[in-house]
């Protein structure tokens, strides 16, 4: 993985994390656009599937937090996502 992709995707994830930990719904569609600009600058594969997946979670939330919807799992994962990235292991991030 490129390591400027890799670097801003690990910023962003910790952000997102923080957002969901906080329930803060706009910082996540202000990350969102975020990632969607470095995935058309990069356009590569993990800066386009972090952009989808980021941008589909915060669409997701915007409709569902109404609904007292919890995101327990979805934190859960992303934070392993974050693990993985941190320890260098790019396929168990893409897992």
């Amino acid at each position: 993985m490129n390591t400027v992709v890799k670097k801003d995707i690990l910023d962003v994830l910790e952000k997102v994390l923080r957002a969901l930990k906080d329930n803060e719904t706009a910082l996540l569609g202000e990350l969102s656009n975020h990632v969607i600009h470095d995935a058309s600058i990069f356009q590569d594969d993990d800066s386009v599937s972090f952009a989808i997946l980021v941008y589909a979670l915060s669409k997701t939330i915007e409709r569902c937090i109404e609904c007292g919807v919890g995101f327990d799992k979805v934190y859960s994962l992303l934070n392993e996502a974050l693990r993985a990235l941190k320890a260098d292991d790019d396929d168990a991030y893409r897992a």
